[in-house]
């Protein structure tokens, strides 16, 4: 199985919890995965491959912090 999806924008830490550009970051990961994924969410081993496109010589955040929320939205969307 392949799922492939663009968020357009800077992407938020959950370390901004509570803030409006968090709610607002993970609504938009979240409409565009149940666009692309149709089906019931997987069950077993899955693997994620997240691609920053961004300008200068560094990201607005590390790996981490930029995998986490979209990680967190896709649960129970596209795995369980």
């Amino acid at each position: 199985m392949h799922l492939e999806f663009v968020i357009v924008g800077v992407p938020i830490s959950n370390q901004s919890s509570g803030s409006a550009a968090l709610t607002a970051w993970r609504a938009s990961v979240e409409a565009e995965a149940k666009k692309a994924w149709g089906g019931p969410p997987l069950t077993g081993r899955v693997k994620a491959v997240l691609i920053n496109f961004h300008t200068g010589d560094k990201p607005s955040l590390d790996l981490d912090n930029m995998s986490k929320p979209i990680l967190d939205v896709l649960q129970g969307i596209v795995y369980d």
